[in-house]
């Protein structure tokens, strides 16, 4: 099961993605860090 939501980082929205074992999770915070 995949769940998608959003999450604030400082004044923009970023897709935010969640696998069952989080991997996704990870590199899309990873990416955004950038």
């Amino acid at each position: 099961k995949v769940e998608q939501w959003y999450y604030e980082r400082g004044s923009r929205q970023f897709p935010r993605v969640l696998t069952f074992r989080g991997f996704e999770l990870v590199r899309i915070e990873t990416i955004t860090r950038r």
